[in-house]
């Protein structure tokens, strides 16, 4: 257990318990914690009018037949493009392929646009029932990156405008880990009492990650009713808490509430930054379109404590023995328990990316993502996995290969000689080709790839926009926040953005494909410092670079217990 001794344990909880973490000075017994089973239906809901239900019911029709339209004309094209490949043009089926192939794309990132917004701009405030839920912030730190101070900042000051009580744990590898002083100096300057350092130790049996998440969960306090998972990228916004408590607590089937990020690479940022941002372009879509699934995204996770402690659907087994990937876990327990994952209208956040980014570290990155489609543990899990791994590859493929053969073929029709002046047959021969030359579909192709980055670099300017609004930008409250907040003030956009964008989705697409190939073909991952071996999908090896596995055992056993108890928690 990541706990302290009894004594102390007993000790600081005490005090922790005899002060409401958001208000210092405040008796917690003004804001009595309720027990889980003791609460009415989480939502003051009011019966919807008959015309908003049918209004409603329209939408979702719309949208079906909307959606509808994505596989007949990729089958209309697909059927043109082999009509054209058997008439003897095959460059031209390969350009028509992926002008329709990259149309479909744009059609899907414009539909998660759109419905964003509407969800964004028709949400309505949750009402929770009294007393407000407590929740423990679970936050894995590894290091301090360019943005991780400011978004900790963020956190710690923005989460006072939640009216229940809450305690954050910051939870390191090991006592040397730099985040450490950062954070003692701002918990500190902040004068934040609800906050909580741990020490995980290295982990053996999972990911590092992992292995601090669920060191944070067993020393959760007794009567947090949520957990919520963050990564140190993430500055969450005053919407985010109610609205995934709201989520869990409309319907005990969902087995959590997730969010998904934007990346937001900076507008003079390397090429490299913005083909990093084109990984989670489309991904992110499903996010958008349904507020109830099966994706999740770990950086943004709640799930609820009972559940955890309770090893509901074994989630917590599979963590703790071989998990690899937490967000993928989850995905497939609620697939093979046919489990809801509910995804708020306002749980999306930006995600700065370094504007020095370089191609060494977009591969590592690259590789990271990949490696995790093989992992997995169960059947269903696999084959999941596959079926995206081979549409994500046959996608990107068919949507670049048309460039490079295209500008071969042009190469090749440049180099060819010219007939003699003599020769009347070849000269005959030669405007006879000249008359009905074959078909071509490039400027359709360059058509698609021009709008493509048009939608994503518009994409980007709503995502920005939109957070900016759920972080108050639209309010005069931004400024009093303005110098903790981890949003970045309005961005620059213009023509240098948009052709950093139109490379850099270019170069992603080429370069997946075989980064998707050197992740499969490796049984072992370097992630964080520390390298990841698995064998048959399963995560078989945890090598630490640092430390000899004697020594990691050691720092296992003694590193797991608190190091930060503050005297006057």
């Amino acid at each position: 257990m990541c706990r302290a001794s009894s004594v102390e344990a007993a000790a600081a909880r005490r005090r922790h318990d005899s002060l409401d973490p958001l208000n210092p000075g405040t008796s917690r017994d003004d804001v009595e914690l309720a027990a889980a089973d003791s609460y009415e239906p989480a939502l003051l809901t009011k019966k919807e009018p008959a015309l908003t239900r049918c209004l409603r019911a329209a939408k979702s029709a719309g949208m079906f037949a909307f959606m509808g339209l994505i596989p007949l004309s990729a089958s209309m094209g697909i059927y043109a493009g082999v009509q054209e490949a058997m008439a003897g043009h095959p460059l031209a089926a390969l350009q028509l392929q992926g002008a329709t192939l990259t149309f479909l794309v744009v059609l899907f990132i414009v539909t998660g646009c759109v419905v964003r917004v509407f969800r964004v701009r028709r949400r309505e405030q949750p009402q929770l029932c009294e007393p407000p839920p407590m929740v423990s912030f679970v936050l894995p730190v590894k290091g301090v990156r360019e943005h991780s101070e400011a978004n900790w900042r963020v956190l710690l000051t923005e989460t006072r405008k939640w009216r229940g009580p809450a305690e954050f744990l910051f939870v390191v590898e090991a006592e040397d880990d730099e985040a450490l002083p950062v954070l003692r100096r701002l918990v500190d300057e902040l004068a934040c009492k609800s906050a909580r350092l741990l020490v995980a130790g290295l982990a053996t049996q999972t990911s590092q990650k992992l292995h601090n998440q669920l060191c944070g969960v067993d020393a959760a306090h007794a009567d947090a009713e949520f957990v919520l998972f963050l990564d140190d990228d993430i500055a969450p916004h005053p919407e985010l808490l109610p609205e995934m408590v709201a989520e869990l607590r409309r319907d005990e089937r969902t087995l959590l509430a997730t969010g998904y990020p934007f990346d937001a690479p900076e507008p003079a940022g390397s090429v490299a930054s913005y083909a990093i941002m084109a990984f989670r372009t489309a991904i992110g879509v499903p996010y958008q379109l349904m507020r109830q699934g099966q994706f999740v995204w770990g950086g943004c996770m709640m799930l609820r404590t009972a559940d955890l402690r309770a090893d509901r659907c074994q989630l917590m087994s599979r963590w703790r023995v071989g998990g690899y990937s937490d967000d993928m876990i989850a995905a497939a327990v609620c697939a093979d328990h046919a489990l809801p994952a509910a995804n708020g209208d306002t749980a999306f956040f930006p995600n700065p990316l370094p504007a020095d980014a370089s191609w060494r570290d977009y591969w590592g990155y690259i590789r990271r993502q990949w490696f995790t489609f093989f992992m997995w543990q169960s059947g269903g899990q696999l084959t999941v996995h596959s079926i995206l791994l081979a549409l994500y590859m046959y996608i990107s493929t068919a949507m670049t290969l048309p460039a490079p053969l295209g500008l071969l073929a042009a190469l090749a029709d440049a180099a060819a000689t010219p007939p003699a002046d003599g020769d009347a047959s070849a000269s005959a021969s030669a405007s006879a080709s000249a008359s009905s030359p074959p078909p071509s579909y490039g400027l359709l192709y360059a058509t698609a790839w021009l709008v493509f980055a048009l939608a994503v670099f518009v994409s980007n300017i709503i995502n920005d926009a939109l957070s900016r609004e759920l972080r108050g930008g639209s309010s005069p409250s931004e400024r009093a926040v303005s110098s903790t907040s981890a949003v970045p003030p309005p961005r620059p956009w213009g023509v240098g953005v948009y052709l950093r964008t139109l490379c850099g989705l270019y170069l992603h697409h080429v370069i997946c494909v075989p980064a998707a190939v050197s992740a499969g073909l490796s049984d072992s991952i370097v992630w964080g410092g520390i390298e990841y071996g698995k064998r048959r999908g399963v995560l078989r090896s945890v090598r630490h670079a640092r430390r000899g596995q004697a020594e990691a055992h050691l720092v296992a056993q003694i590193g797991r217990r608190n190091i930060d108890e503050p005297e006057d928690l």
